[in-house]
Order: C-alpha cells, then sequence, then structure tokens
C-alpha cells in the first residue's frame, strides 16, 4: 500500500508540533518500525 502525505513548507513547519501530528497519522494509519518512508524535497524533511 502506498500514501502520500504532502507537507507544508516553511520554517514555522519545522517544529515538534508537525512531527507529533506526522506521528500520529502514521499510527492512526496502523504503520510500525518496518514502515518504509520516503521522503522527496528539501526544506522541511532534511
Amino acid at each position: 500500500m502506498v500514501v502520500t502525505c504532502i507537507l507544508p513548507d516553511g520554517e514555522q513547519y519545522k517544529s515538534l508540533a508537525m512531527l507529533d501530528k506526522i506521528v500520529t497519522t502514521l499510527l492512526e494509519r496502523n504503520h510500525n518500525r518496518d514502515t518504509t518512508i520516503i521522503a522527496l524535497g528539501g526544506g522541511v524533511i532534511n
């Protein structure tokens, strides 16, 4: 299964609050430590 999650860009999104949102979303979709996450782009996720 492929799930796409597009995050907003900008310095204000490089925060613990955004990390919490990402982790919560992953857990709600039953992802675990075996899940592969591929990040494309720059800035927010580097």
